[in-house]
C-alpha cells in the first residue's frame, strides 16, 4: 500500500503516510486518532471528546487540551501528506469527524467490511468471498489496541474479538461444506487458540480429523475439548460431543455435519438489537460521566497522560 494514510489498530498502533511513519504523536493525540477512526461513521461533539479523553479535568481545561491535541494531530498528519492528500479530519463548528473525502486505510475497516459482506452468505456459497475473509482474519494480528485499558477501548476490543471469531467460524464452515480438510483444520485450530472452550468447533475438528482418516487426531481433539471445558467452565462435554467421540472410538462412519443455516432476518434483527444496546450503554456512560463532572471540584486538574499501546 503506497498512497494515503494507513492506520493499523490490531496489536500495537501503527500510523503511516505513504509507507513512512507519521512523526511521533503524543499519547492523547494517538488516542483521539484511534477513537475517531473506530467511530468514523459519525461526527462527535467537542464536549463529548473532551470528557472522554480528560474525564478528570474541568470542562474548560478539557476543551483546551482537546484544541491543543487536535492541532498537534493535524500538524503531524499533514507533515507527511502529499499535495493531493485531503486532510483526514473534518473540523466543523463544535464537531469533529473523519472526512468522507480523505484517502486512508484501516485494518479494522477492512475486517468490518468483510464481515458485513459475508455474514448472510451460506457457507457453501462463500467461495467468491474466501479471499476477502482470509485477508480479514490475517489482519487480526493481536488484540485491538493491545495494552490499552480505557473503557471505550475495552468495549471495542470485545466487539472485534467476537467478530474475528465469527469470521474464522465462517471459514471453517465453508471448508467443512466443501470438504477442504487441511484448511478447515487450520482455521478451526486458530479459532480455538482464541476461544479454547468453543465446543462446536471442537466437534467440527473431530469430524475433520476422522474423515481425513486420522482417528488418533480426532480422539486427541476430544481430549482437548474435555480439558478446555473443565478449565474454563468446570463442565463436561454435552451429549452430542460424547456420542461423536463414541462413534469415532468404535470406528463408526463419520459424516461432515452441514453448517446450521443462518436466518438472514434473524441475524439482521440481532445485529440491530446489539447496536441499540451499545448506543444505550454509551448514552448511559456519558450521563454518568456528566453527573460525576458536575459534582467534582472545578479546581481539580488532569492526573497526567497515559502511555499509548
Amino acid at each position: 500500500m503506497s498512497t494515503g494514510l494507513q492506520v493499523r489498530l490490531f496489536g500495537r498502533v501503527s500510523v503511516l503516510r505513504h509507507d513512512r511513519p507519521v512523526p511521533v504523536l503524543a499519547s492523547k493525540a494517538v488516542e483521539l486518532l484511534c477513537y475517531l477512526v473506530l467511530h468514523r461513521g459519525r461526527a462527535h461533539t467537542r464536549e463529548a471528546l473532551a470528557r472522554l479523553l480528560w474525564p478528570d479535568a474541568a470542562d474548560s481545561q478539557a476543551k483546551k487540551y482537546l484544541r491543543q491535541t487536535l492541532w498537534q494531530l493535524q500538524t503531524s498528519l499533514a507533515s507527511r501528506a502529499g499535495p493531493d492528500d485531503p486532510p483526514l479530519l473534518d473540523l466543523q463548528a463544535g464537531r469533529v469527524r473523519v472526512s468522507p473525502t480523505a484517502r486512508w486505510w484501516c485494518d479494522v475497516d477492512l475486517v468490518e467490511q468483510a464481515h458485513h459482506r459475508c455474514r448472510e452468505v451460506p457457507a457453501g456459497d462463500l467461495l467468491d468471498h474466501v479471499a476477502v475473509l482470509e485477508q480479514a482474519v490475517g489482519l487480526c494480528q493481536g488484540d485491538l489496541l493491545e495494552g490499552w485499558c480505557q473503557d471505550w477501548c475495552v468495549r471495542e476490543r470485545d466487539r472485534l474479538h467476537l467478530l474475528h471469531l465469527e469470521l474464522l467460524e465462517r471459514l471453517t464452515d465453508h471448508c467443512v461444506a466443501r470438504r477442504e480438510l487441511a484448511r478447515g483444520l487450520a482455521h478451526g485450530n486458530r479459532l480455538l487458540q482464541l476461544d479454547p472452550a468453543r465446543e462446536v468447533t471442537h466437534r467440527q475438528l473431530m469430524r475433520l480429523y476422522a474423515v481425513a482418516g486420522d482417528r488418533t487426531g480426532a480422539l486427541r481433539q476430544y481430549r482437548r475439548c474435555v480439558e478446555a471445558l473443565a478449565v474454563e467452565f468446570d463442565l463436561e462435554p454435552d451429549a452430542e460431543t460424547l456420542e461423536l467421540y463414541r462413534r469415532i472410538r468404535s470406528g463408526g462412519g463419520i459424516a461432515l455435519a452441514a453448517p446450521v443455516p443462518r436466518s438472514a432476518p434473524m441475524v439482521r434483527q440481532l445485529d440491530e438489537r446489539l447496536d441499540q444496546i451499545a448506543a444505550a450503554l454509551a448514552a448511559l456512560h456519558s450521563e454518568v460521566r456528566l453527573l460525576v463532572a458536575l459534582q467534582r471540584d472545578d479546581t481539580s486538574g488532569p492526573e497526567g497522560e497515559w502511555e499509548a499501546g
